[in-house]
């Protein structure tokens, strides 16, 4: 595949050929760099939002690992993303072993919204409930789903404790 410009990847994601990203990852990694003007939209971003395979997510964060934590306009990380738009448990992993501390971090918009928040949101709506978060009977895929960001944050404040810990010796 000839390569044109840094936005191929981009389009390859929106157009979901989640074969040609991985392969461009590998052989153009500088790809996954490309940063949408308008939106603040990383390459990994816009595949959050189309449910792609861990693959794709793993061969991207291989790419560019600094995009776990690139913030878009809107204050998103690809994990609030991920989380809003359904993602998988093996999706959500990868996302949070690239950078445990983003289950933490909540939007920088005028909700300030946690990942977790976002996909007890998205639950509540593919439930049929709409925003009313109380009454829908979860999966057991949407209570693994919370343990993979519950479980990480604790990793992430562990490594926090351990590594001030060492700054005080």
């Amino acid at each position: 595949m000839e390569v044109e410009s840094s936005n191929d990847l981009f389009k390859l994601c929106l157009r979901k050929e989640w074969h040609k990203v991985v392969r461009l990852c590998q052989s153009r990694p500088i790809n996954a760099c490309y940063v949408d003007k308008q939106t603040g939209n990383t390459v990994l971003h816009v595949a959050c939002r189309h449910q792609p395979s861990v693959r794709v997510i793993q061969a991207l964060l291989e790419a560019f690992p600094d995009g776990a934590v690139a913030v878009n306009t809107h204050g998103q990380l690809p994990l609030h993303i991920a989380c809003q738009h359904n993602a998988s448990i093996s999706v959500l992993r990868a996302l949070v072993n690239e950078c445990p501390g983003t289950t933490r971090q909540v939007t920088g918009d005028e909700e300030r919204i946690s990942a977790v928040t976002l996909l007890c949101r998205a639950a509540a709506v593919d439930a049929g409930h709409g925003e009313a978060i109380s009454g829908p009977n979860y999966s057991s895929t949407f209570w693994q789903k919370i343990l993979v960001l519950l479980e990480a944050a604790g990793l992430d404040r562990q490594e926090r404790t351990t590594n001030k810990t060492q700054k005080d010796r």
